[in-house]
């Protein structure tokens, strides 16, 4: 009971009743472009009426609920069918769908609100939108356009197949050619990968992987065989004296001395400079190296000609025997390059293990 100035008021509790209006949802402006349409058609029972955007306008949509008594409290929420996914909360500060550059195609607004209370509506607002496509994007002028395509790329083709044609008799002449001088330089890039242009003997490369593939196989097979290393003995001072053409000259007679004087089974190379490398595949004592090593420093005996020059020059020569002085390829040249220098210290043109 409350009193005031026309006598008291009395509430009776139990005899109030909840708001539950459920209030109608109608549009109350329509901008397409920014121009405003009449929006009366739009809110009129089972209209069809179609929203229709031109190419590249935007869309604004303005709502309302009809529930005047506190409508601050409104709520409401929107889709557009075929481009959102979920519904867009909206409140009554707020009461615009808006969209913009939406590609050409139909669509469908959906629009609800609630009343003060937040109690939703089970009627939509529906509205139905057509995106036109500009004048580039109908139906007609794509199909022109994959005509005028289709007609391009077969005029391309033929024009292609014409020229084509034309050229490949000389293709084909040239192919040969180049395909024998192409075999050609493979076999001579081969061999300059894997062997010393000056003495024609295997090159570092080509050693290594000997090396590697003969340890292998002395390992599986468990048998020995021997490295010896080889430098020429003052070589540095004939290339100073007498021109690196009697140094070349040199090389390329030592390369031939080594071969002749091995087994066809044993691998001769040049490591670079006047170092050169041998394995002894069957190399089975210190006896059967010994002979090898005697007959390579008896080859030099005889002096090599060059012009009107007699070049003497000697060998020294390191040692190394599998597996007694190593087991891999670094220690067993470690042992070789050691028992080399041994063989320089004690005067040279001799050998040393």
């Amino acid at each position: 009971m409350f009193g005031g100035t026309g006598g008291l008021t009395v509430i009776q509790p139990n005899k109030v009743s909840f708001w539950t209006y459920i209030p109608p949802i109608v549009v109350t402006d329509i901008k397409v472009g920014g121009t405003s349409l009449p929006v009366n058609r739009f809110n009129r029972a089972r209209a069809n009426e179609v929203l229709t955007v031109p190419p590249g306008e935007s869309m604004s949509v303005e709502f309302s609920a009809l529930d005047y008594s506190a409508p601050e409290r409104n709520l409401y929420s929107y889709r557009l069918e075929g481009f959102d996914k979920t519904w867009t909360q909206a409140d009554a500060m707020h009461r615009a769908a808006t969209y913009t550059n939406l590609s050409p195609g139909s669509y469908t607004l959906h629009v609800r609100g609630s009343n003060r209370n937040g109690t939703w509506s089970d009627r939509e607002l529906q509205i139905a939108v057509r995106v036109l496509p500009a004048w580039y994007e109908t139906i007609w002028i794509k199909l022109a356009a994959v005509i005028l395509g289709l007609a391009a790329i077969f005029a391309l083709v033929q024009s292609r197949t014409l020229f084509l044609r034309k050229r490949q008799q000389e293709l084909e002449a040239l192919i040969d050619q180049r395909t024998s001088d192409l075999i050609k330089s493979q076999l001579q890039l081969e061999k300059m990968a894997y062997f010393d242009v000056l003495t024609e003997l295997p090159n570092r490369r080509m050693f290594s992987d000997d090396f590697r593939k003969l340890l292998a196989l002395a390992r599986r097979e468990k048998r020995g065989f021997a490295l010896l290393l080889i430098d020429l003995d003052r070589f540095k001072h004939i290339n100073d004296t007498l021109g690196h053409d009697a140094g070349d000259a040199l090389l390329i007679e030592t390369a031939a001395l080594l071969r002749s004087v091995l087994r066809d089974s044993d691998c001769v190379a040049r490591l670079g400079g006047d170092e050169f490398a041998i394995l002894l595949v069957e190399a089975h004592d210190e006896a059967s190296i010994d002979i090898v090593c005697e007959r390579i420093v008896t080859s030099f005996i005889t002096p090599v000609k060059f012009k009107t020059e007699e070049i003497k020059t000697s060998p020294s020569i390191g040692v190394a025997m599998f597996p007694e002085d190593g087991d891999n390829q670094e220690s067993l040249y470690k042992s070789a390059d050691l028992a080399l220098y041994a063989a320089k210290q004690a005067g040279r043109n001799t050998w040393r293990r």
